[in-house]
């Protein structure tokens, strides 16, 4: 499976977390199996946008 992920920043070494903590932005980060999708998250705000 291929999962993105849209930002300003590279995540160099993402982590896998199982954890209970489920408020929003808390460790993680969103991802999507859609790349459109992550092309429209990438397009926003300033900055160049990483996916």
């Amino acid at each position: 499976m291929e999962l993105y992920h849209a930002s300003k920043e590279i995540v160099q070494y993402p982590e896998i977390r199982k954890a209970k903590y489920t408020k929003d932005f808390s460790w993680g980060f969103y991802c999507t199996n859609n790349m459109q999708q992550a092309i429209r998250w990438a397009n926003r705000g300033a900055g160049e946008p990483i996916i």
